[in-house]
């Protein structure tokens, strides 16, 4: 589980912005892509049968990623386990160059009983 894991991500002209790189939102988006990948070749689990939610993230950026043409490379490393939960770290570089554009931590839950991340009481926040 320590090996770090790769992926390749095809930056798309609809992930642009006005000012003409990837847009922040799409950022998570390539590293659930990398994360449903990863469950799937390496754990042996398919995501998305709705055992799993994603309960926080935390996105750095370092610099943009500009050009549709480019490839993104997002890497990703389980970092805990716990007995509901999986920390990850992933790592996004622009596949051309290797230079970092961003890197991420995620924590997933498991929601298999009660549909809600294991911590949530269910009560108002």
């Amino acid at each position: 589980m320590d090996a770090a894991f790769s992926t390749e991500v095809d930056v798309r002209y609809r992930d642009l912005d006005a000012a003409g790189h990837v847009n922040n939102a799409v950022y998570a988006t390539y590293v659930e892509q990398a994360r449903v990948a990863y469950f799937d070749r390496v754990v042996g689990t398919t995501l998305g049968t709705g055992d799993a939610a994603l309960a926080s993230l935390s996105l750095t950026f370092e610099r943009p990623v500009c050009d549709p043409r480019e490839t993104v490379t997002v890497t990703a490393r389980t970092t805990d386990v716990g007995e509901t939960s999986v920390d990850q770290r992933h790592r996004l570089l622009c596949a051309g160059e290797g230079r970092l554009c961003a890197s991420r931590t995620a924590s997933s839950r498991s929601t298999a009983s009660a549909r809600r991340p294991s911590g949530d009481s269910g009560g108002p926040a």
